[in-house]
C-alpha cells in the first residue's frame, strides 16, 4: 500500500492510506500523527486523523506544505 498525499487547500494537506476502513490502517495513521506531534515541526498548527487518513493544518508563513509533506 502506497501513501498518498492530496493537497486540502493552501494551508493542509491530506495523508492518505488505503481506500479502505480497517484498524491496520487506523493504528499506522494514529501511529503517524503521534509521531508528527512528538516531532513538533515549524508551522504545524493541527493534526485531524481519520481511519485512513491524517489531515495536516500547517501556517503556510512559516513552512511550505510540500516541505512538511517531505518530512
Amino acid at each position: 500500500m502506497h501513501p498518498t498525499i492530496l493537497p486540502a487547500g493552501d494551508s493542509a494537506f491530506v495523508f492518505q492510506l488505503g481506500t479502505e476502513v480497517s484498524s491496520g490502517i487506523n493504528d499506522r495513521i494514529i501511529a503517524l500523527a503521534e509521531a508528527i506531534a512528538a516531532a513538533a515541526p515549524e508551522g504545524l498548527i493541527e493534526l485531524v486523523p481519520t481511519y485512513r487518513s491524517l489531515m495536516v493544518c500547517y501556517d503556510p508563513v512559516r513552512v511550505r506544505g510540500r516541505d512538511l509533506a517531505a518530512q
